[in-house]
């Protein structure tokens, strides 16, 4: 053998040292416990917009023999909100099974992108950690909104060339484009035409209006229809066209809009328990663009004979940066943290932020919660995560502490190491077991590394919390070591695991005897390779389970091989399943190689599908240990066929599906009916839904029905302790005495026009113009316009200003003494000619050499009249009032008012090349 030969061999040697030692002296924390089973209703769901409710159920099972205790924690994706409890406590007994209820909304996100809401299951009595997922998203949609931003518009008596205002906002998904037709018969309007919007976005589309000089003549109130529609939806509006009037509204409410769901349930149980009933109302309120005040109200589930405490009243503020809940509040910490407190935080950037949170009171005992968690990051490196809690437990009789603090610090774009620390203090006010100490003090320590290559994965985790360790983690203590090699789309590597999980009660942290300890290790290889729609992952390992503390206690050995597999076979047919097979011993009691095997997974094909499992143990500590007592293997089998279905454009949806079920030590198999039916009719804004269970054995006392309906109903109501609008009122008088304040005699200004900020208004018997629901701001009055009244202009000017801050406006326009033009048409036609001219709606202006200008219109008869104060004026006719028929000789005269009280002018107009005078008196 020459040298290099000898080098190959040495390096090959020392390489498998390597990875024996690392096979069989580092520790593990993950196991292969089956204590439970989960089944979710949903694999998937779709919400209709961001506004909907999306309700999934998940029902667990008790599998082990003994009562088993698990805590689930909902994690709902990006800006989507649970609605329900996100952290549940459960308790079940051998055998047994519990439906949880889950519900959640879309809130600020519409993406129609698959995202995942995670599901945490913890077993207090073992430790074991298992995920569970399902998807949801907004359905893709093409929902918009079309408004009318003036619904009632007020023509002035010259404005003949008008725009009618449509604001369209498109709510869906996807860019669309939108028809838009209007149609009125007496204004001979009949048009079409279109405007296309992306998604997400709005515009305010001009409809273009010419309304004749005869046309307005007759106009009283016409209603002009506007139709605003695309492939699936349309909008009829109403836009009213009328002559100035003396009220008018900017918005339908002062108060601003609230949008609301009404929701009201009932649940059937069987014949031997009563009805229950339930109420909710949840709503929402856009304070400005970036600030959201949300409330959300659920009644106590009632019924004839008890009542269930599971109400809810939460009122949530949410911020450009800042955010706060009352009334329930949740959070996941070292202890329960669900009641009824405040929750206030503060978000600086997207990863920096502090929130504090205080349970007042517990609904899990009587104690009182106060905590707090931040992340701060100091640069490109360091980021800071920490939480501390404070629980007085008054039912437990004890005060608990935690500090908790991890650094992570970022090594280069593939490797990071966190460094976790924690320290806890608790007080107990009992007398402890063997007369140990009261005041316990403890700590948590480990790290976790992280270094993700292209061809090289390398995870390493562990925590160390001691045995006097407040909350739910005391004593636990876990292990976790994974090394990858990558090639493409194939790796492989090993794998340690370590876990020591102490007997905990989930509610406090008593220190008890050591009555239920397991301690877990694992170690063996794993291999897979991913492709599009495809996954294949293997483990090949080995488990050692030993149980401490009090009892008969023994070790049990599991050697296993696990199959995991991802499958899209065509473009509806797609499978996915997960098998276990392994030889479980308890060298201690003699049991050498008991062969237990385990499946499950789902196969769908387009609508319908089939989720099945069938297990065959024993598998854990457990079940080991009834089979040593009559050497009985255990089987489980269960399968459920499923329909889901999508009609009348998915406004009617939901899946029926049943269940099949035997274990071994059953008397007969169990089977039930499930379904979830829902119908949204998303344009009259109500929805029902119907889920539940009928098992097929209605006669077992045991099988009984569980049946939940549910009617919500949105609406837009308006919010009356929010005033969002404000009204302007203006009195006109004659302000006889000039001091600028109305006195009882004086009388009122009628038929006077005035434009606010635009808008045109004509003062009433009573003097009042009325500018209602208006926003805060400036308004410009414009007063230069006609009047019935002779004789009389604004003291003020006719250009003045209020402004509106939050509050009613109540304003005296007081008027004082003028002078008066006055002026008349006189059309003169060829006796010979049949040919004829109205003189009524000439629009006349009247301009100084200040460039104050003036307007009216003549009425029937061609006359007019001005109020005006002292000055020489310029008075003018609209040439575009007159053809090659009839002109004026002269489209303007002057006129001089510093000296005279009143002028009157006379137009004289002739047909054709007649000569025209203008004679003044």
């Amino acid at each position: 053998m020459n040298c290099q030969q000898k080098i190959n061999t040495f390096f090959a040697k020392l390489w498998l040292c390597v990875v024996l030692c690392l096979a069989f002296t580092l520790s593990t924390n993950a196991q292969l416990k089956d204590a439970f089973s989960t089944r979710l209703l949903n694999d998937t769901l779709v919400a209709a917009t961001n506004k909907d409710f999306l309700y999934n159920t998940i029902t667990l099972t008790n599998n082990a023999t003994e009562k088993i205790n698990i805590t689930a924690t909902i994690t709902a994706p990006g800006k989507w909100q649970m609605v329900s409890d996100n952290v549940i406590s459960i308790s079940l007994d051998p055998g047994a099974s519990q439906i949880v209820t889950m519900r959640l909304r879309p809130g600020n996100g519409n993406t129609a992108t698959w995202q995942q809401v995670k599901i945490e299951y913890r077993v207090l009595n073992t430790g074991e950690i298992r995920n569970e997922f399902f998807n949801v998203r907004v359905q893709e949609f093409t929902k918009f909104k079309a408004v009318l931003t003036n619904p009632n518009m007020v023509l002035p008596s010259y404005q003949r060339n008008i725009n009618i205002p449509v604001y369209i906002k498109n709510s869906g998904n996807v860019e669309n484009t939108y028809n838009v037709a209007v149609i009125n018969d007496y204004l001979h309007i009949d048009s079409k035409t279109s405007v296309t919007i992306n998604a997400a976005a709005d515009t305010t589309y001009l409809i273009p209006l010419t309304i004749t000089e005869h046309e307005y003549a007759l106009l009283k109130k016409e209603e002009i229809k506007i139709v605003v529609g695309n492939k699936t939806d349309l909008y009829n509006l109403n836009q009213t066209l009328s002559k100035i009037a003396s009220v008018l509204k900017d918005h339908k409410s002062a108060f601003e809009e609230m949008p609301l769901q009404l929701e009201m349930g009932s649940n059937y149980l069987g014949k031997t328990i009563a009805p229950q009933f339930y109420a909710g109302l949840y709503g929402s309120l856009d304070l400005s663009k970036n600030d959201r005040l949300a409330f959300s109200f659920r009644s106590n589930t009632i019924s004839s004979t008890q009542s269930s405490d599971n109400g809810m009243f939460k009122v949530d503020y949410t911020g450009a940066h800042a955010f706060a809940s009352v009334g329930n509040v949740m959070e996941m910490t070292d202890f329960p943290a669900n009641g009824y407190g405040l929750k206030v935080g503060y978000n600086w950037n997207s990863t920096d932020k502090l929130v504090l949170f205080g349970i007042i009171k517990s609904k899990t005992g009587d104690n009182n919660l106060f905590g707090g968690l931040y992340t701060k990051t100091l640069n490109s490196k360091v980021r800071l995560n920490g939480n501390f809690t404070t629980d007085l437990d008054r039912t437990n009789k004890q005060n608990s502490g935690i500090v908790k603090q991890n650094v992570t610090y970022k090594i280069d774009d593939s490797a990071s190491v966190t460094v976790v620390t924690g320290g806890s203090l608790q007080q107990n006010n009992f007398a402890m077991v063997d007369n140990n100490s009261n005041t316990l003090l403890g700590s948590s320590l480990g790290y976790d590394f992280k270094y993700l290559h292209k061809n090289f994965n390398l995870t390493s985790t562990i925590v160390n919390n001691s045995n006097s360790f407040a909350g739910i983690s005391r004593g636990q203590r876990t292990q976790s070591h994974d090394m990858r090699i990558v090639n493409g789309n194939f790796f492989s590597g090993l794998f340690y695991e370590n876990s020591y999980n102490k007997q905990n009660n989930f509610f406090d942290s008593i220190l008890i005897k050591d009555i239920f300890n397991i301690s877990t290790n694992s170690y063996g290889l794993k291999f897979g390779w991913s492709a599009k729609n495809k996954l294949l992952f293997v483990t090949l390992g080995n488990q050692k389970q030993t149980q401490t503390g009090e009892g008969d206690n023994f070790q049990t050995n599991y050697k296993y091989l696990n199959l995991t597999s991802s499958l899209k076979l065509a473009r509806k047919f797609s499978m996915n399943f997960s098998s276990y097979a392994g030889l479980g011993s308890v060298e201690s009691k003699g049991l050498n190689n008991v062969f237990s095997f385990s499946t499950q997974g789902t196969l769908v094909y387009a609508f319908c599908g089939l989720n099945y499992q069938y297990a065959r143990g024993p598998f854990f500590y457990n079940d080991f240990v009834n089979y040593l007592k009559n050497a009985k293997v255990t089987e489980h089998i269960i399968a459920s066929p499923y329909i889901d279905i999508n009609l009348y454009k998915s406004a009617f949806s939901g899946r029926v599906q049943f269940n099949y079920s035997t274990n071994t030590g059953l008397a007969e198999p169990v089977s039930t009916f499930l379904m979830n039916l829902g119908y949204n009719n998303v344009h009259k804004g109500y929805e029902f839904h119907l889920t539940g269970s009928l098992p097929t054995n209605m006669n077992s006392s045991s099988s009984q029905p569980n049946i939940t309906a549910t009617m919500r109903c949105r609406i837009v109501a308006p919010c009356p302790v929010i005033k969002k609008y404000n009204t302007i009122k203006l009195f006109l008088f004659k302000d006889a005495n000039n001091d600028g304040i109305r006195q009882d005699d004086e009388e009122p200004i009628a038929g006077q026009t005035i434009a606010i900020n635009g808008n045109l208004f004509i003062s009433d018997e009573e003097g009042m113009i009325v500018y209602k629901n208006v926003n805060s701001g400036e308004f410009k009055l414009d007063m230069g316009y006609t009047s019935k009244v002779k004789g009389w202009s604004p003291s003020a000017g006719n250009i003045q200003q209020i402004i509106v801050d939050d509050h009613n406006v109540v304003k005296e326009v007081p008027y004082r003494k003028s002078r008066v033009l006055e002026g008349s048409l006189k059309v003169i036609i060829d006796s010979n000619s049949g040919m004829r001219f109205s003189p009524g709606n000439i629009k006349v202006t009247v301009t100084t050499s200040g460039s104050s200008v003036y307007t009216t219109l003549t009425d029937d008869l061609g006359n007019f009249s001005f109020n005006l104060p002292e000055g020489v004026y310029t008075v003018s006719l609209n040439p575009a009032s007159f053809d090659e028929y009839f002109r004026p000789a002269e489209m303007s005269k002057t006129v001089d008012l510093s000296v005279n009280e009143s002028k009157k002018v006379y137009f004289e107009i002739r047909q054709k090349k007649r000569q025209i005078n203008i004679r003044k008196k």
